[in-house]
This record gives structure tokens, sequence and C-alpha cells, in this order.
């Protein structure tokens, strides 16, 4: 029961990762408390909820500087972003180069 309720959980946020996502509003899919639910969600993904969710956005943001000729911005808020600045933060802690290098180095000019 707790893994498919975590399996919910990714599922609906593999198809919402654009949206604001809360503690709650996932918590409530899983019928578990927030902090049963957090605790959970560790435990099947060695992540906290907020680590996965950007992460997941990541990938997303990675396959769209490779694959798209759509600006940093525009990428930003496709994946979930609403703070350009706060995702080049987040992309440069996670890969170690800033987005615009990551689409230089993969051989994507813009």
């Amino acid at each position: 029961r707790n893994l498919l309720s975590i399996k919910k959980v990714l599922d609906y946020i593999s198809a919402h990762y654009r949206e604001p996502l809360s503690v709650k509003e996932l918590s409530g899919l899983s019928n578990y408390s927030e902090y049963y639910f957090m605790k959970l969600f560790r435990q099947y993904t060695g992540k906290t909820l907020v680590e996965y969710i950007n992460d997941f956005r990541m990938e997303k943001a990675k396959y769209l500087l490779t694959h798209s000729d759509a600006p940093v911005t525009e990428i930003a808020m496709n994946v979930g972003f609403n703070s350009t600045s706060y995702f080049i933060k987040k992309f440069q802690q996670a890969n170690e180069i800033s987005p615009h290098k990551y689409r230089k180095s993969m051989g994507q000019s813009v």
C-alpha cells in the first residue's frame, strides 16, 4: 500500500511538474499526513520531496536545453520554476555548469 501511494505521487509529479506542487497537495494524494508522507517519500526515493521535484525538473530542462532553441527563461518556466535566477542557481548547483554553458557543451547553440 505504501509503495502504491508513493508510485501514485511520482506519476502525478511526472504529469504535473510544470505546475506548483505542494507537500499538502501531494500528501493528500497518498492519504497520509504530511509528516508521514514526507518520511515515506524519502524512504522510497532516497530524496526529499523538494529534491526529487527539482531533480525531475532539471532532467526536463537538460532535455529542452539540448533539443530546443528556447531561451533559458522560457525553459525555466516550462519546467516549473517561476524564477529564472533560482532555476539558474539550482541548475548550476546540480550540474556544476550554467544552463548556457551546458547547452553549448552539448553542441546546441543559441
